[in-house]
């Protein structure tokens, strides 16, 4: 799994579960920036297929209601 970090401060530690293709998951990452937020993430729909069962259940962890399924 690729996941990628983005300096910042530290407010916490900020995990993002995101689709490279999602609106919402690029404005999400955009105000981490503005507001200069340390964070990381991986987008699930590039994660290798054979990794990708999972990155779902990992995030079935955190939201057993995931609105998403990878292709």
């Amino acid at each position: 799994m690729d996941i990628k970090h983005v300096s910042g401060k530290d407010k916490g530690k900020v995990f993002i579960y995101a689709l490279s293709t999602c609106g919402w998951c690029k404005k999400t990452k955009a105000f981490l920036n503005e507001q200069g937020v340390e964070y990381s993430y991986v987008d699930v729909d590039l994660v290798p297929a054979a990794e990708q069962d999972g990155v779902v259940q990992e995030i079935k962890r955190w939201n057993r209601r995931p609105r998403f399924r990878p292709s």
